[in-house]
């Protein structure tokens, strides 16, 4: 035979065995031409297959191939006789599996959007410190294990319902959005965290459901999904209150809050013992500046100016008398009378007095000044005292001391087999650490 012979053998063979056949396959190599035809290949993880669009049954199928797109083709395989090559010529193409819940998925979006359910401005505000977490997820799941492993290695104190559900297949949607139905009557949540390990985005479409993503808007709690692996995004991401990549991620923003809390906590108690120390010193300063001030100064310096006057006055009338008393009689008993008008003794009794009279009064605000500045300073010690230790210890805390009785702040300065003491509001106790020291609590 030659081998046009043969190739119009095999062209028959095929043509006749596979009239009409439909192909998956991933199209790669796209080459258009100016024709309008246009040309690729058909790969999977075996093999490729030559195939060929013609410009008629592009424009009628309505749909533009690209490179990497998963697509079914429906067609008749050919042989073209120059080169010898076989092909499918496609007839119909459509996209196939993930191409079309991509569409669904982008028309439920567009959806939402135009009600404003994907609006950032709707979402509600987060709590700043929540400790009752309602979790929807797998019981049997990796995805509960990684989020409470994560709550605990940080030692997060709050409480955690789980909410069990199917996460994955048919039922997976109805029973997540029942779930949070449930959770919305719940007493006393923080948050709601919707949440699932990795997967195909077949194996997250649950959560792409328009009616879960319905019920998760409305939800009054405030949601937060945590959905598969950081490239993953489904559609309750969009509508809940704060979306995080994956379980461990949401465990971790959770703790977080509660170590920023412990530390605004432990700042709070820092500048309230400087403010009461502060406070403190100033009234005892302030006491020490009136009792300063109320010393009896005022009688010792009037007494003084009175004697200073007298003397003034004892040198005026030696000069008087040297310069003689003749022709001076009568201005001497001018003087005389003047004298007594002024005469230090009377003026000295008309002040000592008044002296007696200020003191009495200096003495009544003295008592009231230092009253008021006793019950300041008696405040500011009970406040002290309620936001200091043994407040703190009356509250129902403990502080735990090493052997040196030296306050222990964390764990990780604790060994095995180490002497504590435990100081309650009512007295201490003694305790040895076993071997379990240092490890995390169960939340």
């Amino acid at each position: 035979m030659t081998v046009g012979e043969l190739t119009r053998a095999l062209k028959d063979l095929i043509e006749g065995t596979y009239p009409r056949v439909w192909v998956r396959g991933e199209i790669s190599n796209l080459r258009r031409q100016p024709s309008g035809h246009t040309y690729f290949s058909l790969k999977d993880e075996d093999s490729q297959l030559p195939a060929v669009l013609f410009r008629g049954n592009a424009a009628r199928i309505g749909m533009e191939p690209t490179n990497g797109q998963q697509v079914l083709a429906a067609g008749e395989l050919s042989v073209y006789e120059p080169r010898g090559n076989y092909q499918l010529i496609v007839r119909d193409l459509v996209e196939d599996g993930v191409g079309r819940l991509q569409r669904e998925l982008e028309a439920t979006k567009e959806r939402l959007r135009a009600e404003g359910l994907l609006d950032p401005a709707r979402r509600k505000p987060l709590p700043s410190l929540p400790l009752n977490i309602g979790v929807i997820t797998s019981p049997a799941g990796a995805a509960l294990r990684d989020f409470l492993s994560v709550l605990r290695r940080r030692h997060w104190r709050g409480r955690v319902v789980l909410l069990p559900a199917l996460v994955q297949g048919s039922a997976a949607a109805g029973e997540v959005a029942a779930r949070v139905e449930q959770a919305a009557r719940f007493p006393g949540l923080d948050l709601l965290v919707l949440t699932r390990g990795g997967g195909s985005l077949e194996d997250l479409w649950s959560f792409n459901d328009e009616n879960l993503a319905r019920t998760v808007a409305a939800c009054p709690v405030p949601t937060l999904s945590a959905i598969g692996h950081e490239t993953d995004t489904v559609l309750t991401d969009f509508v809940a209150d704060l979306r995080k990549e994956t379980p461990t991620g949401a465990a971790e923003w959770i703790s977080s809050l509660a170590v920023e809390a412990r530390e605004r906590l432990a700042a709070l108690g820092r500048e309230l013992q400087r403010s009461a120390r502060d406070r403190i010193a100033a009234a005892s300063e302030a006491t020490d500046s009136l009792a300063e001030r109320i010393r009896p100064r005022t009688l010792r310096r009037f007494l003084e100016g009175q004697q200073q006057r007298v003397d003034e006055w004892t040198v005026r009338l030696d000069r008087a008398a040297l310069r003689g008393f003749g022709g001076r009689r009568e201005r001497l008993s001018l003087l005389q009378g003047r004298l007594a008008r002024v005469s230090p003794r009377r003026q000295l009794s008309q002040s000592a007095g008044e002296l007696r009279r200020l003191h009495r009064l200096l003495d009544r605000e003295t008592d009231r000044a230092l009253e008021r500045k006793r019950g300041a300073v008696e405040s500011l010690l009970r406040t002290l005292r309620t936001g200091g230790l043994e407040g703190t210890l009356r509250r129902g805390f403990a502080v735990v001391r090493d052997e040196r009785d030296r306050p222990l702040a964390r764990a990780a300065e604790v060994t095995p087999g180490a002497r504590l003491q435990v100081q309650f509001a009512d007295g201490r106790i003694a305790v040895r650490v076993d071997g379990t020291a240092g490890k995390g609590v169960d939340a």
